[in-house]
């Protein structure tokens, strides 16, 4: 009898793991905006720096949340001109809290990380500070904007 109730227990626990919701309320940019002036010069994305932040994270125990970032589409214009590529966007990482962010560079194909928290966080945050290599012949000046999509993955633990 007494396995019996260790079998339920262990069944129980397992069930209950497998059912807990995990949340997080998060903060992040849809889009990043480039005033291009002059396109042989690397351009600062807007806003700068772009704070990501997140708050109230109910994830697993042991676990860290990951945060991603990919281009919605492999180039972007203004009115006219020539496209964009979204690989000529990078990023560096400024003022981490509750975690490390890292730099990188924006693709269409695959997600980049951009910060993981520690393990078992409540909130945290990290500014992105966007850069614009210098654009092809083609392109023109004015304000170009680049959609960007999300990912937040539980990791770890």
């Amino acid at each position: 009898m007494r396995g019996s109730w260790l079998l339920i227990l262990i069944a129980m626990t397992a069930l209950v793991r497998g059912c807990w919701a995990e949340s997080v309320d998060i903060v992040a940019p849809s889009d990043i905006s480039f005033g291009v002036i002059d396109i042989a010069s690397n351009c600062a994305g807007s806003p700068s720096p772009s704070t990501i932040s997140f708050s109230d994270a109910q994830l697993l125990p042991g676990k860290a949340l990951r945060i991603s970032v990919i281009a919605v589409q492999d180039s972007f214009t203004s009115t006219g001109g020539s496209p964009i590529s979204c690989t000529g966007v990078s990023w560096s990482i400024g003022n981490a809290t509750g975690g490390s962010g890292a730099s990188g560079r924006l693709s269409n194909t695959i997600y980049t990380t951009v910060y993981e928290s520690s393990p078992n966080p409540s909130s945290g945050s990290v500014d992105i500070n966007w850069s614009l290599d210098p654009c092809a012949t083609g392109v023109f000046a004015g304000a170009h904007v680049l959609v960007l999509r999300w990912k937040l993955e539980s990791v770890g633990g």
